[in-house]
């Protein structure tokens, strides 16, 4: 019975630390949003579209609020993160600059009317995907 214990314990310590250190790995790093995929559409974030230091990148500020700037403009938001699945809310711009840019429009957009919508994460050494229903936000370390 006591090796039974023993098992129990040792595998839930291996599953938290797992679940922790995926977490820090995600909170602790900023991420390049690359490539959106949105409703059969994907869309490769060319360079020009990165306008600032600050572009396109996600950066945890705490344990609740988030940053991913769009093209020109500071945008924020909240989170929540359960095991593999994260909350988003009230993504909004700070600021209201405008851009012509087709690219930066649409990103803009998408990233304004859907990010909301995220559900889950996947994480690698490298990448980060988050998705919900018909959206797919690809980033990559920085």
């Amino acid at each position: 019975m006591k090796k039974i214990i023993n098992s129990i314990f040792i595998i839930l310590c291996i599953c938290c630390t797992n679940d922790e250190t995926i977490q820090n790995d995600l909170l602790s790093n900023n991420w390049k949003l690359t490539s959106i995929k949105f409703e059969n559409e994907t869309i490769n974030i060319s360079e020009e579209s990165y306008v600032k230091n600050l572009s396109y990148i996600l950066r945890f500020s705490n344990d609740t609020v988030f940053f991913l700037d769009t093209s020109v403009n500071t945008a924020r938001g909240i989170y929540n993160i359960q095991n593999q699945n994260i909350a988003i809310k009230d993504y909004q711009e700070l600021t209201e600059v405008g851009t012509i840019n087709l690219e930066q429009i649409s990103v803009n957009s998408i990233l304004l009317s859907n990010l909301n919508k995220v559900d889950n994460f996947n994480i690698n050494k490298e990448n980060l995907i988050i998705y919900g229903e018909n959206i797919e936000l690809i980033f990559k370390k920085n």
